[in-house]
């Protein structure tokens, strides 16, 4: 068999470099863990030298690990109240997220300890003149359209702030 394949913009080891990363979320799995399920997040870089590679970004449904979900979820722009509340990840999809990747290890199934990458911080960005930035760091009135009464992944929200990819 003979074919031809573009390594032009692939990374080394398929991992992302360290670094920080504006992604779009573009798949959520619902899987089963030893402990509890999770739910396994695809992020597709939408911008820079890595725009198109994607990572993965995991939040467990175990109650001790419900904050990291929470936090994910007002990464992605979301009002998350400390309520019981129906989630819809289909909803989440689309949503524009920042990352910060640095550098890890792990063992491999032979017992090897192996290097990688993992996300250690997720946070909102907002787009402004300048490009993509942490909405810490935007002269952005976030809280302006936060006075609706359902949440926002209760009704269609036409108005995401989307990236091309």
């Amino acid at each position: 068999m003979k074919f031809k394949a573009d390594f032009t913009n692939v990374s080394e080891g398929g991992f992302l470099p360290e670094g920080e990363y504006v992604c779009k979320v573009t798949k959520a799995e619902l899987k089963q863990g030893n402990a509890a399920k999770y739910i396994n997040w695809e992020l597709t870089v939408g911008v820079g030298d890595q725009k198109g590679s994607k990572t993965y970004y995991i939040t467990s449904l175990s109650v001790k690990a419900l904050f990291k979900l929470r936090e994910f979820m007002i990464a992605c722009g979301l009002d998350v109240p400390k309520a019981v509340v129906d989630i819809d990840t289909d909803k989440i999809l689309g949503r524009v997220v920042g990352i910060k990747v640095v550098p890890g290890t792990y063992v491999d199934k032979e017992g090897n300890t192996k290097n990688k990458t993992e996300i250690s911080d997720v946070y909102e960005v907002v787009k402004t003149d300048k490009g993509w930035v942490k909405a810490s760091q935007a002269n952005v009135d976030l809280d302006a359209s936060a006075e609706s009464a359902a949440p926002p992944w209760a009704t269609p929200d036409e108005d995401i702030t989307e990236i091309e990819i």
